[in-house]
């Protein structure tokens, strides 16, 4: 088992000094990393886990999704706008912070699982998250508002 944590911020040092008390070895920072090299993390992973904690809809969680990559995060702010439980990912509640780290478990000790949720993942971004067929379908409603107008 790797773990490894990309981004930087205030509390790295914090992090870096747990990780090396607690899984010596197995922790690895890379630092901030470009959007256009994240791809590469992303593919070389067996299950994305981010808290993201206040965080809005989550990009990273579309971007760990189309990578086919399993999501464990916390259903109370962005995140369930773009995971679904169960099926592309594992999400708990907040309040039932343990939770969060039984769904890594889960999803670490049964690979059956994690291989089928990352698959249903990759198809979810595709079929749902799509940004032309998004668009088209806002562009096809305003155009169906405006010619009412135009007659």
């Amino acid at each position: 088992l790797q773990l490894v944590i990309v981004g930087d911020g205030s509390t790295r040092e914090q992090l870096e000094k747990a990780a090396q008390e607690k899984l010596p070895g197995v922790v690895h920072f890379t630092g901030k990393i470009s959007r256009s090299e994240m791809n590469r993390y992303y593919s070389a992973a067996d299950l994305f886990a981010f808290p993201g904690i206040q965080e809005s809809l989550g990009m990273v969680y579309l971007e760990a999704q189309s990578c086919g990559l399993p999501v464990v995060a916390f259903k109370d702010w962005g995140a369930s706008e773009a995971v679904v439980h169960e099926r592309t990912g594992l999400l708990a509640s907040f309040a039932l912070r343990q939770t969060f780290a039984e769904n890594i478990e889960r999803l670490i000790l049964d690979k059956k699982l994690r291989k089928k949720m990352g698959k249903e993942a990759a198809d979810h971004v595709r079929k749902v998250h799509d940004l032309d067929k998004n668009y088209g379908i806002i562009e096809k409603k305003i155009g169906e508002l405006l010619n009412p107008l135009r007659t």
